[in-house]
Formats: structure tokens, sequence, C-alpha cells
């Protein structure tokens, strides 16, 4: 399970978007992971947890023993969703919330979705 901030705050959240995200264990109640950036989408695939970190627009997992996530792609654009095949990460992204990098470089994005091979790591 992924939350923004572990906070019992209304809105609290808000204030912890940047760096307040956590992967928890729903079976013990840990926190497994800390430091993200608004987790999305976790999903065991290849004996990996596998998220998004939405708002750093990156696919990564996490290093369970370690507890860090280990960036594997980046992704231009807000991401929700994240499903596999075989040896390929499929991404959703949308314009949804603009990131800073599509406002600083003028792009534009609609709404896609990317496959990304886990060996490469390019999307």
């Amino acid at each position: 399970m992924t939350a923004v901030a572990a906070t019992d705050i209304q809105d609290g959240w808000r204030e912890h978007r940047l760096e307040g995200g956590v992967v928890c264990d729903v079976q013990s109640g840990e926190i497994v992971a800390h430091g993200l950036s608004m987790p999305h989408s976790p999903r065991w695939h290849q004996d990996r947890l596998w998220l998004l970190e939405s708002g750093a627009d990156y696919l990564g997992y996490v290093d369970l023993a370690s507890g860090r996530f280990e960036r594997v792609a980046f992704c231009l654009g807000f991401t929700r969703g994240l499903a596999f095949t075989d040896d390929y990460a499929i991404v959703g992204m949308s314009n949804g919330l603009t990131t800073r990098r599509l406002v600083a470089n003028r792009w534009t994005i609609i709404c896609n979705a990317r496959g990304s091979a886990l060996a490469v790591g390019l999307l």
C-alpha cells in the first residue's frame, strides 16, 4: 500500500507530497520505504515491488532490504496506473497535474501509455 504522506492531519499530505510518500506492508503495518514523491500503483512482478513515483515522474522498484526506491525509467507525464506483461511495464500517464518539467519545456501531453523493457529502463 502507498500513501502520499504518513500523517493523520486532514490535508496534511499536501505539505509533504514532494518527499513524504511511504510504502507500507499491509500485513505487518510497517513502512518499508519512505521519502518518495506521491508513490502510486504498487505491483509485485518478478520478485520485486514495483511502483510509480508520480510526483517525480519515475517507474522503479523498492529494494526491500534497504528500503531504497531504485529508479528504472523516467516517465514524461503524471503517472497513474501500472501493469506488466512478461519483461515489460505498461505505465499510464496524463497531464492531469502538469509537472514542472512539462511547464519549463513547454511540452504538452494529453494522455498516453508507454511500455518499458525492465532490463533497459527506457520509456
